[in-house]
């Protein structure tokens, strides 16, 4: 199964994506290829071509409509305001380097782009990507088009000037090109495939919108012609038409072939490699101010390793067939049939059968579509290929369609080499990953300079695009940063920490400064005893260790504030891996705790737990929320005995014993820890404007699995009080895969519902941080989900005596961290942790939109690998914040997080919200893994009133908790 390693030697590049004849170079990952100059104007008529004039383009389909009312809305976006770097009595800090390199281009290139429209395939449109580089590559080759081009071979091509002589000077002008693409016998099928004529490159429009803070330009297609141009050298192929890039490429990410400068890793499990680990690179074209830049970033990714997939299932679960919950990890993935010979077909993992070859059956039909006899797809593969040797008990894949099944052994299916795992990596693997994949500074910017640059061809003193009229330079831009001052963290009793008099980690803290420790600043719910469950296990942690253990923590946390008055309480459960039965074992022993606690119910619980095992965390979660109505933590046995023996006494690791107490208290609704600013005044609503009801939002989908009516979950979060300290949620399901939050009013409703029952007033302003969008649907927050917000506003007011017309005003931020723009030390400093910059660090300049109000702000301190900071971008400003003010509000919001003993790294509403997206995973986890695939009707009303995953039986809740959780941040 190992896959073999790809070598950089060098080789020869006749170049012809741009056409021929071409010119001959030798390249090596260090080398640049040279376009060939060919004249510009129309070339004579290609046989194969015709001018077509009476194309109709097909009507727009309800998903392209609504994609052009949200990039309507997309135009309403606040425009761009920034801070000035050199404030008064500061000096200016030292500029930074961002992973961007300046574009330039020659507005008097005639740049055009035009579209490939394939004709179908029995009656059908060609999808695959691989099969559609294939087809255009072939279009190509036989119609050579004129003068200079570049293609994706997906979908565009970009020429200077004509294409084809038989194309007029008119965007929408159309071609008709014959080729032919191999039948089922090996031979030629005649196509009749469409060019369409788009549009010049919109030079002039561009210049201007980089230059303007207030363009209402709308830049993606010319910034995807630059895009194809930069990926020439990637995309194209040489004379003897073999692709002149070595490595593999996904979407907008490459992957070089490894060597001395791009690393290489496998993940081996019992000796041999399960994952093959690879750095790559992504790049984008992005509008900057002033300019156009090139970002480039390194990515790390989990590639299958080539070899036969029947081995690979072995190795992975120690099982011939994958289980049930797993298999949504083989769909999707392309394989080789063995018994095809020496070119076999691309085939794809559509489904996998619960039975192996041995037990799985079909009824053949001949030629005529007769019916023969049922047999086995063991017996069938035996029969029809002698020469190859099977296993009854090898898994038996899918991979036709759920009508028309095509069943395959897997002991004859060979993994196609470059294929990205795009599934969550199990908790082992998924470490490990994380490792390799934290290169410091100094080693991201070296892979970039040293690997990516080279592959696509960007080099000093070298113009690779310079007959399009592009120019990219390889040396980082350079922006000029802000830093913000960290607040001070108020305890109980007046005690303070000031985070900035930390030298290499000022964002994170404990709750002990020398020889002073700090007690929780306010303390919730008292309980008098802790109360425990361990789940019965050969693997878990003994009652004698939980015991001594819980005793500990008794009299840790006591010195934090948290007086406990007897000794812990401690009850067995019995686990089972079905849902139902493992909850009659947690109520079993919830029986016995109530039984020894004056038959009342406990305020909180501990379960000691054997592993990380998300199975049975999810169910202890839908348990404690929404059957027992009761806050838990789970701690593995391996934290509780987390520490070390000195001279034989065992001294319990701190950090657990007090990152424990802090969800202890704070799943008892109190608070850690206060904020003061720089001259020890309290800071009350986080910095924002007074009478600010601060909200997170998120939506967390399904995927892609058997079940496409598996429902989307969306959550929103919201304080109600000047301490911001609280986070109350709410939640909802709605179709599958909708990011668009459908419920959104409802829970605005909600929140302002509870904000009124603290204050005895509404909120005058609504601080909104909305996670999980991309860039291409702010457009949908601006259409969608904002007239949703005064909609539950309006509703609120209405009940709560304001009138049917009253509103907050509101500002709304997206917040992203997806992205792939990274900030670093110009000059390696020793002073500097890891050497990341540090916290505080604000950018609004240089290389934000030139059009939007947005800016990049790291509130952490990245122990781990390159800092990645948060991306905030304003989409509403009713309240007019000003840039200082917003992004000061954003960064104090980070520290008010009652969940480690840090700054998060992106702001608190934000992160609540996706954990508590996560939560609502842990209760749709039998949904999630396929469990009611084959139910009937799966609609959403199904999946709301099932009592396995989302509501209690004999009960109608609005969210699906337990109504005693409703005030409390049980799902952090």
């Amino acid at each position: 199964m190992n896959q073999a390693t790809p070598n950089n030697q060098s080789h020869t590049i006749p170049l012809t994506s741009s056409a021929s004849p071409s010119k001959i170079v030798t390249s090596t990952l260090s080398s640049v290829p040279q376009v060939q100059s060919h004249p510009t104007q129309a070339q004579p008529m290609v046989s194969g071509v015709k001018q077509v004039t009476d194309f109709i383009p097909p009507a727009k389909t309800e998903k392209q409509i609504e994609e052009e009312k949200r990039a309507d809305g997309f135009q309403q976006l606040v425009y761009r305001r920034t801070t000035p770097v050199n404030v008064e009595n500061r000096s200016i800090p030292d500029p930074v380097q961002a992973n961007y390199f300046k574009v330039t281009f020659d507005s008097n290139v005639d740049l055009r782009r035009y579209k490939i429209k394939l004709d179908q395939i029995n009656s059908r449109d060609v999808v695959k990507r691989e099969l559609r580089r294939t087809l255009i590559k072939e279009l190509l080759e036989k119609n050579p088009p004129a003068g200079i081009w570049v293609s994706d071979y997906c979908e565009y091509i970009i020429s200077v000037g004509k294409l084809y002589e038989a194309f007029a000077d008119v965007s929408g002008a159309t071609i008709e090109v014959l080729h032919d693409r191999p039948g089922r016998d090996q031979s030629l099928v005649p196509m009749r495939s469409l060019i369409i004529y788009e549009g010049p490159f919109q030079a002039n429009a561009l210049n201007t919108h980089v230059s303007s803070i207030n363009s209402s330009f709308v830049p993606d297609a010319e910034l995807r012609k630059m895009n194809i141009i930069s990926w020439l050298r990637i995309n194209g192929y040489n004379t003897q038409n073999a692709a002149i890039f070595d490595g593999f490429c996904a979407r907008n990410r490459f992957y070089p072939a490894v060597g001395d400068v791009i690393p290489y890793h496998q993940v081996p499990l019992h000796g041999d490699p399960i994952f093959l680990i690879r750095t790559g690179f992504y790049t984008s074209m992005r509008p900057a101010i002033g300019s156009v830049l090139l970002n480039v970033n390194t990515v790390t990714s989990a590639f299958f390793p080539v070899g036969i997939l029947s081995s690979w299932i072995k190795l992975r679960w120690e099982q011939t067939v994958p289980p049930v919950s797993e298999q949504n990890d083989l769909i999707g993935l392309r394989v080789n049939f063995i018994g095809e010979g020496m070119s076999p077909k691309i085939r794809v993992i559509r489904d996998i059968s619960a039975r192996d070859v041995g037990h799985t059956s079909f009824t053949p039909t001949d030629a005529n579509g007769s019916p023969g006899q049922t047999i086995s797809v063991y017996n069938h593969m035996r029969n029809k290929y002698l020469l190859l040797r099977f296993s009854p008990a090898a898994c038996c894949v899918n991979m036709g369609t759920a009508k028309d099944p095509k069943w395959y052994p897997a002991d004859n299916l060979r993994i196609v080499a470059g294929q990205i795992f795009k599934k969550q990596l199990p908790e082992n693997l998924s470490s490990l990953m994380i490792k390799i994949a934290q290169n410091l500074p100094e080693v991201n910017k070296n892979l970039i300079l040293d690997g990516a640059l080279p592959s696509l061809g960007i080099q000093a003193n070298t113009s690779s695009f310079s007959q399009f009229g592009l120019r990219i330079r390889n040396e980082f831009v350079e922006v000029t940063p802000r830093y913000l001052l960290q607040p001070t963290l108020k305890f109980n009793g007046g005690s303070e920490f000031k985070i900035s008099a930390q030298a290499k980690n000022r964002s994170s803290w404990m709750l002990r400064e020398n020889k002073s420790i700090f007690q929780f600043a306010e303390t919730g719910n008292s309980i008098p005893a802790l109360h425990l469950i361990r789940l019965e296990s050969n693997h878990n942690a003994s009652t004698e260790q939980v015991e001594k253990f819980a005793e500990d923590l008794r009299n840790t946390i006591k010195k934090y504030g948290i007086t406990l008055t007897k000794k812990a309480i401690i009850s067995d459960a019995v686990f089972s891996p079905t849902r139902s039965l493992f909850c009659n074992g947690l109520n079993a022993a919830l029986t016995v705790l109530r039984e020894k606690n004056h038959h009342k119910n406990p305020r909180l619980l501990l379960v000691v737990v054997p592993d990380k095992h998300i199975q049975t965390y999810s169910d202890i979660k839908w348990w404690g929320d929404c059957i027992a109505g009761i806050p838990t933590i789970c701690i593995t046995s391996g934290v509780l005995n987390k520490g070390r023996s000195i001279d034989g006494k065992f001294f319990r690791d701190v950090g657990v014993i007090s990152n424990i107490s802090l969800k202890i208290n704070f799943k008892l609704g109190g608070v850690s820890h206060f904020l003061n600013d720089q001259t020890s005044q309290r800071i009350f609503w986080a910095g924002a404007k007074v009478n600010t009801m601060i909200v997170g939002a998120d939506v967390s989908h399904a995927g892609k699995g058997r079940d496409a009516t598996c429902p989307s979950m969306a959550g929103i979060v919201a304080t109600c009080d000047q301490q911001c300290s609280h986070y109350f949620a709410s939640a909802r399901l709605q179709e599958n895969n909708t990011e668009s939050i459908a419920d959104l009013a409802d829970m605005i409703a909600e929140r302002i519902d509870r904000y009124y029952a603290v204050n005895k007033t509404l909120p005058e302003h609504i601080l909104f941080y909305r996670d999980g969008v991309s860039e291409s649907q702010y457009g949908m927050v601006v259409i969608d989900e904002i007239p949703r917000i005064k909609s539950g506003c309006k509703a609120a007011g209405e009940k709560n005596g304001r009138g049917q017309n009253w509103c907050p005003k509101i500002t709304l931020l997206v917040v992203g961290k997806r992205h792939h723009t990274r900030f670093f030390p110009k000059v390696p400093k020793t002073e500097l942790l890891n050497n990341n910059l540090p916290s505080g660090l604000v950018i609004d300049s240089g290389v934000v939109t030139p059009n939007h109000f947005s800016f990049y702000l790291q509130s952490h301190d990245s122990a781990l690998g390159t800092a990645r900071s948060a991306h905030y971008i304003v989409i509403l400003n009713e309240s007019d914040y000003t840039p200082e003010r917003i992004q000061e509000t954003t960064n104090t919001i980070c520290f008010t997080g009652s969940r480690a003993f840090k700054a998060l790294s992106v702001c608190t509403p934000a992160k609540y919200a996706d954990i508590l997206c996560d939560r609502m995973r842990c209760y749709m986890k039998p949904a999630l893994d396929n469990d009611f695939a084959l139910t009937s009707p799966n609609n959403l009303n199904f999946y709301r009133r099932n009592t396995e995953i989302w509501n209690a039986p004999r009960l109608d809740r609005t969210n699906p908790w337990h109504p005693k959780l409703n005030d409390l941040m049980f799902y952090l």
